[in-house]
């Protein structure tokens, strides 16, 4: 069996390096959050646990605390949508949205704007444009918005990701849900 796998154009290239850039800003965010977050759950001393479990089974340096904010910040660097052989289409990534909102896609299209519809609608533009990199007029025709929506929808869902760690557990989800891949 013979699969041939295109090379990315230089735009298409451009764009895994600005979504690899975006991500890394993430991940970096993530670290000083969870740096700055004392561990609530140790019962004892750190020093203590460590020479408990013995010098060769200690974590590096570098290594996340014993606890802290969940790794969701870590899971999104992960993912290079366009180095995966699989297309991901925009109506799965709707499907995907409506599924874990619990609202219909008809819904999610619709002209509402309250918020228990345009949360949900603007995480799925963001998805779209971060999973397929499709283009702001593309995404937007197809949410039923103009480009313009889709351009603010999806730089607040960015600048709330690297706020929310909520957000970014959900965003981390619906990419395992779409891609089908585990943490």
């Amino acid at each position: 069996m013979n699969i041939h796998v295109r090379q990315p154009t230089s735009t298409e290239l451009k764009a895994i390096e600005r979504h690899r850039a975006f991500h890394q800003a993430i991940a970096k965010k993530g670290a000083a959050l969870e740096a700055a977050k004392k561990p609530t759950c140790v019962s004892k001393p750190r020093a203590q646990a460590d020479a408990a479990i013995g010098p060769e089974a200690m974590p590096a340096e570098t290594d996340p605390p014993i606890c802290g904010l969940p790794d969701t910040f870590f899971v999104l660097p992960k993912y290079d949508g366009l180095e995966t052989t699989a297309r991901i289409k925009i109506a799965d990534i709707q499907m995907a949205v409506c599924r874990h909102y619990g609202v219909s896609v008809g819904d999610l299209l619709s002209p509402s704007r309250t918020a228990k519809l345009a949360y949900p609608r603007r995480l799925a533009m963001y998805l779209a444009r971060e999973l397929t990199h499709r283009s702001w007029h593309h995404i937007g025709r197809l949410f039923r918005r103009d480009h313009t929506t889709a351009i603010h929808a999806i730089r607040k869902v960015a600048g709330e990701l690297l706020q929310d760690a909520n957000l970014a557990h959900d965003v981390a989800l619906l990419i395992e849900a779409i891609t089908g891949t585990a943490s």
